[in-house]
């Protein structure tokens, strides 16, 4: 070993002298790589946990490379002092942008009723999203199997969207608190499209409002998105790209 830049694709590789089977994976407050050597029958594996700021991911690679320089007897190419630079002196350091958000109270702070942008909102290459108005008043979106959304009101058109349950973390989890950005579009004095933020990070899907006449149920329902089962996968590849492919793209980049 005791070479720098044995960490690229493929998932084998040869490090000088060894063969290395690798993998990596990770997401908001989570990343992981795994090394395997299999003509020596050792491996390593690190997880690391906290927040989205803290340089984890290149903490990773010198904490796994490290230990495989120990188990294969190498003389370890990283010291006290490049350990802690890396990717310094190789590669340029990253600047590290971190969420200037806060989390602020839920408030209806805009004269249009939050009835008007209730509904559902189509888009042929997208699942339904379904925006409910619940007690407060409080508008909900919901996308798929997982995604439930708060939107902020910021003006009648553009509101912040913060994610509950179980991908909360996404936008809530120590400093990683950068909401989605999106925008009603009104024509006539009504409600009648939405700008949602899809990969890449550029590209605005724009979702029409469905007529409530011809929605089969009132505005204010959530629908049982899954009764058709192609829809129901359609849904979860939705939230992988949507959610879960920018983690791992910033990971390898």
């Amino acid at each position: 070993m005791g070479v720098p830049g044995c960490d690229g694709f493929p998932v084998e590789s040869t490090c000088p002298g060894y063969k290395k089977l690798w993998h990596s994976g990770g997401i908001v407050n989570y990343s992981s790589l795994l090394w395997l050597f299999p003509d020596k029958n050792v491996g390593v594996y690190v997880t690391i946990t906290g927040a989205e700021g803290n340089r984890k991911g290149p903490a990773i690679f010198p904490i796994t490379s490290r230990a495989a320089d120990i188990l294969l007897n190498e003389e370890p190419w990283l010291n006290k002092t490049t350990g802690c630079s890396y990717p310094d002196p190789w590669s340029e350091t990253k600047e590290i942008v971190r969420a200037n958000n806060t989390l602020h109270k839920y408030a209806w702070n805009i004269t249009r009723n939050a009835s008007d942008y209730a509904g559902i909102y189509s888009n042929p290459a997208y699942a339904d999203m379904t925006i409910k108005v619940e007690t407060g008043p409080k508008l909900k979106l919901y996308f798929g199997r997982f995604g439930v959304f708060s939107l902020y009101p910021i003006t009648e058109e553009k509101f912040d969207a913060y994610l509950e349950g179980p991908l909360s973390y996404v936008t809530n989890s120590d400093d990683n608190t950068a909401p989605f950005h999106l925008e009603f579009i009104v024509d006539s004095s009504q409600v009648t499209k939405l700008k949602f933020p899809f990969i890449p990070a550029d590209s605005i899907v724009e979702l029409v409002k469905k007529n409530s006449k011809n929605q089969g149920s009132s505005a204010n329902s959530v629908p049982n998105l899954h009764s058709n089962r192609f829809m129901k996968y359609v849904s979860i590849i939705d939230m992988f790209f949507v959610f879960l492919f920018p983690v791992f793209v910033s990971f390898f980049s």
